[in-house]
């Protein structure tokens, strides 16, 4: 996916330098349409790590929340924030993931297709959940935009509630 050409994100080099440079940071559109969202959350091409994914779950009525999981070597991480309502003040959190956890998250996103679905859903609603799933492997990056998916897609999005523990493990996803 190339990046938009208004994105906030996106590295543009001035011309002399442009012949230099092997190639520029992508820009992560999913984010730039959620920023408001993200409170200090980087753009996933920015984001630590060489495999990375994320959910942005923003609900009609119960808050919203940001899950972000990645790999850098042996290293897997997750990170989350998550505010009980829109006016509420966000609660942080970081762990650390077990190889278990990202073979998880691989069989999920392999169940959803995730690299291979269409972007954008097109049912909608006035009580439920936008949800955001984005992946960026290296530089190649996607973004998968549904109202209250059922499914595998639901499913991967349950596991990034249940791997960020408590309180995210227990809530109701719809």
């Amino acid at each position: 996916m190339k990046p938009p050409a208004d994105c906030p994100y996106t590295v543009n080099p001035p011309k002399r330098i442009l012949r230099d440079m092997i190639k520029a940071v992508l820009c992560c559109r999913a984010h730039c349409l959620f920023r408001s969202l993200s409170d200090g959350e980087v753009p996933l091409c920015r984001s630590w790590g060489t495999e990375v994914y994320r959910l942005i779950w923003d609900s009609s009525f119960d808050g919203d929340t940001v899950v972000r999981i990645g790999r850098l070597g042996d290293e897997i991480r997750l990170s989350r924030l998550h505010r009980r309502s829109h006016f509420a003040r966000p609660e942080r959190g970081e762990a650390s993931l077990m190889p278990c956890d990202w073979a998880r998250v691989q069989e999920a996103v392999i169940a959803t297709n995730f690299w291979a679905l269409d972007p954008a859903g097109e049912q909608r609603g006035l009580d439920g959940a936008f949800w955001t799933i984005e992946g960026r492997r290296k530089d190649v990056f996607r973004a998968v935009h549904r109202w209250s998916p059922h499914g595998a897609i639901h499913d991967l999005g349950r596991l990034f509630f249940a791997l960020a523990g408590q309180p995210l493990a227990g809530a109701k996803l719809y």
